[in-house]
């Protein structure tokens, strides 16, 4: 204690390097508990044990036309794998779409859009902030129903309830019967609550257009034309060298062929000669 009163600019100095030290040591403690519990919180929001599995890729002439350009995923596949697989937990098909979503006078276009199951809410460990989820019944009958984000309540409905009401879907009455729960932004800062969930057998066959007999909605597209000369100009189409060629050709004295058009009154003349005189 003499020391310290000998020494008193000493003594704070020490004492509050002390102070700065261990308050610097426990702030990065808890900004790194904190950033790890972040980090944690975004991987299970997007789902920590989550398998994603996309169809298979086309390739033509050396031109590659992406992922899902080809049928080599079905809704059974889900079922097989739930099947004979004793380690997956829950498997839900989802087919992707984007287009406008209309209430009233307000519009927006959601940046995921899918088609899926009931099991998609347990695969993806979401809840429901209000309503109900749609059920099997729903996706065996193609009900127009769906679960909206809370990004679209608050674009389309301004923060108003919006169970049992109507919204269009590409000019398609869906009823709202379940927002929900909001789980933010993902760690690429892409906004998860911007979404719209229906059964997959209305958005594949009422919004996205496709055939009961085609059941990939990408292959619909890959089977699509492409925009050729052969498209541009069929082969049934006549070719100008064809038009050309119904004209009369004759060869001019020197022997070299040339085209003749005959005057509306030679071709007269032609199709109605004059009487022969007696």
């Amino acid at each position: 204690m003499r020391a310290l009163r000998r020494n008193p600019m000493r003594a704070l100095l020490t004492t509050l390097g002390i102070v700065i030290g261990v308050s610097a040591v426990i702030a990065m403690m808890e900004i790194g508990a904190g950033s790890s519990a972040a980090v944690q919180k975004s991987i299970s929001s997007m789902g920590a044990n989550v398998v994603l599995v996309m169809p298979g890729t086309a390739t033509s002439s050396g031109i590659s036309f992406g992922t899902g350009s080809v049928m080599t995923l079905t809704p059974d596949d889900a079922e097989a794998i739930l099947r004979d697989c004793p380690s997956v937990r829950t498997a839900a098909p989802a087919i992707r779409a984007r287009t406008q979503v209309v209430y009233g006078s307000r519009n927006w276009v959601p940046s995921s859009m899918y088609g899926t199951t009931p099991a998609f809410l347990d695969v993806r460990d979401w809840s429901i902030a209000d309503g109900e989820p749609f059920t099997q019944r729903d996706v065996l009958n193609g009900n127009k129903v769906c679960l909206i984000g809370q990004t679209l309540v608050r674009e389309l409905f301004e923060g108003q309830s919006p169970i049992g009401k109507e919204i269009r879907v590409k000019n398609v009455a869906f009823r709202v019967v379940g927002v929900l729960g909001s789980k933010g932004a993902n760690m690429m800062g892409m906004d998860q609550d911007d979404i719209l969930l229906a059964p997959w057998t209305t958005i594949k066959y009422r919004v996205t257009g496709s055939t009961l007999q085609n059941t990939n909605q990408s292959a619909a597209a890959a089977s699509s034309s492409v925009n050729t000369l052969s498209n541009l100009y069929p082969s049934g189409q006549p070719s100008h060298n064809a038009r050309r060629s119904r004209r009369p050709i004759t060869r001019c004295p020197c022997g070299s062929p040339t085209s003749t058009r005959f005057s509306p009154q030679r071709r007269a003349r032609r199709r109605f000669p004059p009487p022969s005189s007696r």
